[in-house]
């Protein structure tokens, strides 16, 4: 149902004498409440556990290694030139904290680098916890705390292949003592993603996967009902994966996992949009309401409350008696529908929204 319809009907309740300035101002926020209320709304997504690698010119030239960075090949990785600013680039879709490097040929002499990550306006410098030793020709583990700055996005001052996605989150690990002669290599990096930004919507975690493996389109309800029976009235966080949702919106993994994961339960099969062979990390979680998905059923909870709030403001329509009265009736219709789905009534069957299947 339009806005304006909405709005009609809360005015009936009203006399016409409601806000439609206040209704625009307060839906946003009956929506919300009512996706608390009614936890029943399930999404997915998945986010990628992707990252890509380059080489950096002085000039400020990326130049695409990432198969080399990824693959066993020995000394094919080169992690900086012989000239000053020349380095690396790391790129991901979510945020990492840590890069392990297989080193093949020490870096001649004494180099030095810097650290950068990019908050979206310019390159912004960050202390390692563990720095690398790209002198050795050992293991070499580089760490940090992702800055709160970080952001995704492509960097104007870099120069990047055409066609290649720079949207990442990007650290840039540059050579302010260049090394001596001899430049240094690596065979592979491990590169391991621990946060993801994750859409306004997301109300509370519902499960949290960390998988790789090529994942088919199976319908999310049949796979959970079939490896998770008690789904549909489970309460709490999820079983699989410890899980945090900061203020910012960010979805972090912790611990990390030690290795990559080689499962191919037909459970993973059910989030169509991960990329194939890759690690990716999957959720599914409550959502608000969205406007534009709103189920015909649910209309009238949003004009009783919609009316309900108009009526307890001061001014010309304030109306105490009816607020109460319009509020217990939602109170009512959502204890109703609570119960219904708790009881194991099929969401579809009241609004047709398979995918917003009933978790309580």
């Amino acid at each position: 149902m339009p806005r304006p319809d909405l709005y009609a009907e809360a005015q009936e309740y009203l006399l016409n004498l409601g806000d439609p300035d206040y209704f625009d101002t307060a839906l946003p926020d009956v929506l919300r409440l009512l996706g608390h209320a009614l936890p029943v709304f399930v999404e997915h997504a998945t986010y990628p556990h992707t990252w890509v690698y380059g080489q950096l010119s002085a000039t400020q030239v990326f130049t695409d290694a990432t198969g080399a960075a990824q693959d066993v090949t020995l000394n094919d990785v080169l992690l900086s030139g012989t000239d000053q600013h020349s380095g690396h680039l790391i790129g991901a879709k979510g945020m990492f904290e840590t890069v392990v490097y297989t080193m093949a040929t020490a870096a001649g002499g004494t180099p030095a680098y810097q650290y950068f990550s990019w908050n979206g306006d310019l390159w912004e410098e960050i202390v390692p916890t563990s720095l690398p030793n790209f002198a050795s020709t050992a293991l070499q583990t580089l760490a940090f705390v992702a800055p709160l700055s970080w952001r995704r996005g492509i960097p104007p001052d870099v120069t990047f292949p055409d066609g290649f996605d720079a949207d990442q989150y990007w650290l840039m690990v540059r050579a302010l003592e260049p090394p001596v002669v001899t430049a240094p290599t690596a065979s592979r990096l491990l590169v391991r993603l621990v946060s993801w930004p994750v859409s306004d919507d997301i109300q509370e975690l519902v499960l949290a996967l960390f998988y790789p493996r090529e994942l088919h389109v199976e319908p999310v309800a049949a796979a959970l009902d079939l490896y998770i029976p008690d789904w549909r009235i489970r309460t709490g966080g999820p079983t699989h994966l410890l899980r945090e949702l900061s203020p910012l919106q960010m979805l972090r993994i912790y611990p990390i996992p030690d290795t990559l994961s080689t499962d191919t339960d037909p459970f993973f099969r059910w989030a169509a949009d991960a990329a194939p062979g890759s690690n990716n990390l999957t959720v599914m979680y409550t959502s608000s309401l969205l406007e534009w998905r709103l189920p015909t059923w649910l209309e009238g909870l949003v004009v009783w409350r919609l009316a309900a709030r108009d009526a307890m403001r001061q001014g010309e329509r304030q109306d105490m008696p009816l607020a109460q009265a319009l509020n217990t009736v939602a109170d009512g219709a959502e204890l109703i529908l609570r119960n219904l789905w708790r009881d194991g009534l099929e969401l579809q069957e009241l609004g047709g929204q398979f995918d917003a299947a009933p978790l309580r």
